[in-house]
């Protein structure tokens, strides 16, 4: 059984089930404790319920409330999961212009070990095991090849 006090908890926001389960599966096999939700509204109400993810892996493009809606009522709350999100997007520079400065964005397809270790980086639990990310450089918020 995986500890909530040592392994970060990761709540996947995906719309398309084969890829919010590949996620999960991906992100399990590196020791994350996982939740899912299927749209920005399922976020909404987890949170509400008491969940305490230490990181949101969040699409944009979701039915009933998109991730766009998902940051904008986290910020409003001035909630601590506003500053640990990272998106997961095939949207284009217009949509991705949209988002607050500080957001750390990844483009689909992306290399899993990119994202890994941008997890690790955002919920360390033990922060002398977190590796520096390779090939990446963080650009105010924003996680871009180099």
């Amino acid at each position: 059984m995986k500890d909530l006090m040592t392994e970060p908890h990761i709540l996947i926001a995906e719309d398309e089930p084969a890829i919010r389960r590949l996620l999960a599966t991906i992100l399990e096999r590196y020791d994350f404790i996982v939740t899912t939700a299927s749209d920005g509204a399922d976020v909404l109400r987890q949170l509400a319920a008491g969940s305490k993810p230490d990181v949101l892996l969040l699409d944009l493009m979701m039915p009933n409330v998109s991730g766009f809606g998902v940051i904008d009522e986290l910020a409003r709350q001035q909630h601590p999961l506003a500053e640990r999100i990272i998106v997961l997007t095939a949207a284009s520079g217009n949509e991705i212009s949209q988002l607050p400065p500080l957001t750390r964005i990844m483009r689909k397809p992306f290399e899993v070990e990119r994202l890994i270790n941008a997890l690790r980086e955002l919920a360390p639990r033990d922060p002398s095991t977190v590796p520096p990310t390779p090939g990446a450089t963080l650009i105010p918020g924003v996680i871009a090849e180099a």
